[in-house]
């Protein structure tokens, strides 16, 4: 389990690469608790939080500790769900932005 200020993000990052080893596409949709957005969006700055925002729509969840991403198809991944395949791209490199925390702290 990822640690640390951007443990949040790692995990996001970890349920895009499940979803996208499991269904070979990109999710569209992150249903996030409102706290664990709130800490995601925290660790950018704005442009860099806006690129976030180009690749995943963000919505906020009343579930507490809760990452699902999801399509229009109605596929759907949770964070802590396990997937037999390697994701062909790092989510990290999907997204093209790394948290920037320090200059926020």
């Amino acid at each position: 389990m990822p640690n640390g200020e951007d443990k949040n993000w790692m995990r996001l990052c970890i349920a895009v690469g499940g979803f996208r080893a499991r269904y070979q596409t990109w999710p569209e949709t992150a249903l996030i608790s409102k706290d664990i957005a709130e800490n995601i969006k925290q660790l950018f700055d704005p442009l860099d939080y806006e690129a976030v925002l180009m690749k995943l729509e963000i919505v906020e969840v009343e579930d507490e500790a809760h990452i699902e991403l999801v399509d229009k198809a109605g596929n759907s991944f949770k964070y802590g769900e396990e997937w037999d395949f390697e994701p062909d791209v790092d989510a990290s490199s999907w997204f093209g932005v790394t948290p920037d925390a320090h200059n926020h702290l």
